[in-house]
């Protein structure tokens, strides 16, 4: 086509206008579509796009428009695409929205390219803009993101295992044998294992050459044998292994818990904690016993941090205590006694932390212990112990004398102050690590990543038919990039912490996120939901008062859900972002009138 014809086809200076307040938003390629003829001109000032070898003219758009769709989109993503670019579904959709816009990947050069493409309509509706802009790199970080997201569950149990002191956790991808690892221990960490791999059937065998102790490589490998843990995956399993592990050329007992991730039947969580000090108090008791020497044990066990021992006849209630400590003397318990149990509510009522008496009051009954003890090797127990003007964590267990003699119990009482402390720190850290994450660092409120989870909670709400009341609120903070490039950064953050004041001052009882530079959302539910119209009148009328006086304003869009319409949240966030822009347009109108 000549320029003399494409000019009748075309008024040449509307269709620079057009063309060069797109390419100022950086898009690639623009189509302007004649919608009298489909005629059309296409711009691509972009060395990128035209390896696409997409035609400068054309006398028929939306046919050309679907042989290139099948000449250079990716073949998942033609259909989609396809169905957009056809000219009764394109000005259908263009007649209930402003805008259309539709995610897809070109092939350029045989690889995979995220762009995004826009389709609006000019003012008097006679041509048609199509717009295409790169999206790769948003994309692409998107969906890293996603997975990020969809892994969140198994990190947080991750986190959760590593607060309960363990040495090392395995995550293990059953579907390809690919594995992370995870070592907080200094101590393990001279172990110099690697903290990722794929395939962690081959590295385990290499592992326990080095670091396990001989005699135990042989039960190691027949536990983390891959048919013997696909069982836990298919039969719902846990599997526990005590062994020694080399540090330092000395051997140290550890404990390996294989248990399948919940909800996910492609993961097995692996953990390795050191049980070295609990294991080797019970084979020394162990040996006590054997040997037949009560004194010896009860020494033995004295020595190992514990504060006092009771040995407990069942038959009677009669008990005798043995002392290692002279500051647990200080609590006047007596050396003996006619009745165990008795004398313990006593007790425990007198040096015990009031909100841990009726939990240790619970375990030291006769007929719990009788009846805990035949199903398990001991009773164990946190709780809180008097000594002075503080209270110090203890640990109080349980067991049999041996087993034979099943009337004879040995209770013993040890310090684990620092160890328990040195968990809760631990404990706080990754709660406080979690809320920084869900946290906006400029304004205080939630930020993308805890959007993202309250949408998943409320995407399961939606798919168990909960039937979710709730409404979306989309924000835009107006003019933050003329204040950027006009007055500096600092001044463009001042000026999004004024606008998400405005925000929070709103919707005071609804969860605030910000999600982009310049982007809010507000969920609402409960009172809010209730009262959704009068609160967004009340937003919307702040920003007309701002924009009168030169102040942040901010637009705003609010959809609800409707359960016989909207699939998830995203389609509900979809329909508040149009009308978000609709308010954009309107307050711009006021400003250019002002």
């Amino acid at each position: 086509m000549s320029e003399k014809e494409s000019t009748i086809l075309f008024d040449e200076k509307d269709v620079y206008s057009k063309v060069s307040e797109v390419l100022a938003r950086e898009y690639y390629t623009i189509f302007i579509v004649n919608l009298d003829t489909d005629d059309y001109i296409e711009f691509h000032p972009s060395d990128t796009f035209k390896k696409v070898d997409a035609i400068n003219t054309g006398k028929n758009y939306f046919e050309e428009s679907q042989d290139n769709v099948k000449r250079v989109v990716h073949p998942d993503d033609q259909d989609k695409v396809s169905e957009v670019l056809n000219r009764n579904n394109l000005m259908r959709l263009l007649q209930l929205n402003t805008a259309i816009y539709v995610t897809y990947r070109l092939m350029i050069e045989d690889k995979p390219h995220y762009v995004k493409l826009k389709a609006t309509l000019t003012p008097d509706q006679k041509q048609l803009i199509v717009a295409v802009s790169d999206m790769d790199d948003e994309m692409k970080k998107e969906l890293d993101y996603k997975k990020a997201v969809e892994e969140s569950d198994t990190y947080n149990k991750i986190a959760q295992a590593l607060s309960n002191d363990y040495f090392t956790i395995y995550v293990l991808n059953t579907l390809d044998d690919s594995y992370i690892e995870y070592h907080p221990s200094e101590e393990y960490k001279s172990l110099d294992i690697e903290s990722m791999g794929k395939n962690f059937y081959d590295d385990t065998k290499i592992n326990a050459l080095r670091v396990v102790h001989p005699d135990d490589i042989l039960k190691i490998l027949r536990t983390l044998d891959k048919d013997n843990l696909q069982r836990v995956i298919d039969n719902n399993e846990t599997i526990t292994l005590n062994y020694r592990v080399l540090i330092n050329g000395e051997p140290v007992y550890v404990k390996l818990k294989a248990t399948k991730v919940d909800g996910d039947d492609s993961k097995i969580v692996i953990g390795v904690a050191n049980v070295d000090e609990e294991i080797k108090k019970e084979l020394e008791l162990k040996k006590a016993r054997e040997e037949s020497d009560a004194y010896s044990q009860l020494s033995r066990a004295l020595s190992r941090d514990y504060y006092t021992i009771y040995i407990v006849d069942m038959n009677d209630d009669s008990y005798v205590e043995y002392n290692s400590s002279d500051e647990y003397k200080k609590l006047n318990v007596e050396n003996k006694g006619i009745n165990f149990f008795l004398d313990t509510k006593k007790n425990v009522l007198k040096v015990i932390h009031p909100d841990d008496v009726l939990k240790l009051l619970e375990i030291l009954d006769k007929q719990y212990l009788t009846e805990a003890l035949k199903e398990n090797p001991s009773v164990s127990l946190n709780y809180r112990l008097k000594v002075g003007d503080d209270y110090l964590y203890t640990n109080l267990k349980a067991m049999r004398m041996n087993e034979d003699n099943e009337n004879k119990l040995v209770i013993g009482v040890s310090n684990v102050d620092a160890q328990i402390k040195k968990e809760n720190e631990y404990n706080q850290i990754i709660i406080t690590a979690y809320e920084k994450a869900n946290k906006d660092s400029l304004t205080g409120v939630r930020n993308k990543h805890a959007y993202v989870e309250m949408e998943t909670e409320i995407n399961e709400e939606i798919v168990e038919e909960l039937q979710p009341e709730f409404a979306i609120v989309v924000l835009d903070v107006n003019n933050l990039k003329w204040v950027n490039d006009n007055l500096g950064h600092k001044a463009g953050d001042k000026f999004i912490i004024d606008a998400c004041q405005i925000i929070c001052e709103s919707y005071q009882h609804s969860p605030v996120y910000r999600i982009g530079g310049d982007e809010f959302v507000v969920i609402l539910r409960n009172a809010d939901y209730r009262n959704r119209d009068k609160l967004l009148d009340d937003i919307r009328q702040k920003s007309l008062t701002n924009a009168y006086a030169g102040k942040v304003t901010v637009s705003s869009g609010m959809s609800v859900y409707d359960s016989s319409v909207d699939k998830d949240v995203s389609s509900v966030f979809e329909k508040a972002d149009v009308l978000m822009y609709e308010n954009k347009t309107e307050i711009k109108k006021i400003l250019a009138n002002k």
